[in-house]
């Protein structure tokens, strides 16, 4: 009798696990995949497909930090105020966000291993900084800027004076309206299964930084 209730309880705990094994997350790999690409896109996951990751505060705005770094960067020779580039920052990522178009498909791949089909643009550095170069209004505060420091007016002046400041963000912020983006184009994105610090399952791409690098114009 104690060899058979022991027998019971050890193909009880055997079915068990096997059914521990086979469990999926609660939400699907392309909506995972479809939340990273918006991330990588303007900075923001929308509310819906949050669900679908188990990425943090402090990760969400990590990544965020990555987008506007390029932009920052070249906005550095303006002398802007921090108030002027936060406004433009946020000007840029809500750009980012009306223009995203993203198509999250699954496409094959077995339960427990799915390959989503991503389709979504992409930022073109090169047609961007090309573009940047004979903007008509960038030129504006180029020669505004050179006049002004030609005068003799410093960098800390620059940015404590409201009109050049008004000025600057208004040209700035009609290069944010028509920066250059890729035509679609699509990749295949495979998912594992991932726990994360709430112990849930989570779809994760099993490459994170190749949906980053096609969205960001990474080579």
């Amino acid at each position: 009798m104690l060899r058979k209730i022991f027998s019971t309880i050890l193909l009880a705990t055997f079915l068990l696990l096997t059914a521990c094994g086979q469990k999926l997350p609660e939400v699907g790999a392309d909506k995972t995949v479809a939340a990273y690409a918006q991330l990588y896109t303007c900075g923001e996951i929308d509310d819906e497909l949050k669900p679908a990751t188990n990425l943090t505060d402090a990760e969400i705005s990590a990544a965020r930090g990555k987008i506007t770094a390029t932009l920052l960067k070249f906005l550095g020779r303006y002398s802007l105020s921090e108030e002027t580039l936060q406004v433009v920052t946020k000007k840029y990522l809500d750009r980012l966000n009306d223009i995203k178009d993203i198509t999250a498909t699954l496409t094959k791949g077995d339960k427990n291993h799915p390959v989503v089909e991503l389709v979504t643009t992409s930022i073109n550095h090169e047609s961007a900084v090309l573009f940047a170069e004979d903007d008509d209004e960038l030129n504006a505060l180029e020669e505004k800027l050179a006049e002004l420091k030609a005068q003799g007016v410093t960098d800390d002046e620059l940015k404590r004076n409201p009109e050049f400041q008004k000025f600057a963000l208004e040209k700035i912020g009609s290069f944010v309206d028509n920066f250059v983006m890729n035509a679609e184009a699509t990749i295949l994105v495979p998912c594992k299964i991932v726990t994360g610090a709430d112990g849930k399952l989570y779809w994760q791409p099993e490459n994170v930084d190749a949906i980053e690098h096609y969205i960001s114009g990474q080579k």
